[in-house]
């Protein structure tokens, strides 16, 4: 078990405490048709947001050594690329997705996606070459500054499953 004294490990349980607080009131709220005061799913999008901007994987070999479907067997979410494609394939591991995921969030490559009653349904996130590696013609497996990498559409459960997920991993 990771010490009780590791703050990232503290971060995300204050995290999980703090969205399951916003829920009950959420609930709380609803059931009593009162005017709203938390708003769940943006505290589902910024905690998981702010989840993955840590490099989990590379303080815990757990993240290096679990393939995507033994992640997916313990309740991490099929993530499917959202544009996919053989320049853009789907990680075959956790530390993969997480890179990913994190790359993303941490350039600026996201996009909010609402549903009809313009609240957050899904989070995309987009993982790019980084724009200060140059572009060599002649290795044409390098690629241009800027050119999409990966790729996902996430939504609201999904990002839910994330958390928990990672909770659960790093507190084990």
């Amino acid at each position: 078990m990771i010490a009780d004294k590791d703050p990232l490990v503290k971060l995300i349980q204050r995290t999980m405490a703090n969205l399951n607080h916003i829920k009950t009131v959420a609930a709380h709220e609803q059931a009593s048709a009162a005017e709203r005061s938390v708003f769940e799913v943006t505290q589902i999008v910024n905690s998981t947001m702010v989840v993955l901007l840590h490099p989990w994987e590379q303080r815990y070999g757990a993240f290096a050594s679990t393939t995507l479907v033994d992640a997916q067997t313990n309740g991490w979410p099929h993530l499917e690329s959202s544009e996919p494609s053989t320049d853009d394939p789907n990680p075959s591991d956790l530390k993969g997705a997480i890179r990913h995921l994190r790359n993303g969030l941490a350039h600026g490559h996201v996009r909010l996606h609402p549903n009809a009653k313009g609240e957050i349904a899904s989070v995309e996130i987009e993982d790019r070459w980084p724009v200060t590696k140059t572009y060599d013609r002649q290795k044409p497996s390098i690629r241009k500054p800027g050119e999409r990498i990966w790729g996902a559409k996430v939504d609201v459960t999904d990002m839910e499953k994330i958390l928990k997920f990672i909770s659960t991993l790093v507190s084990n």
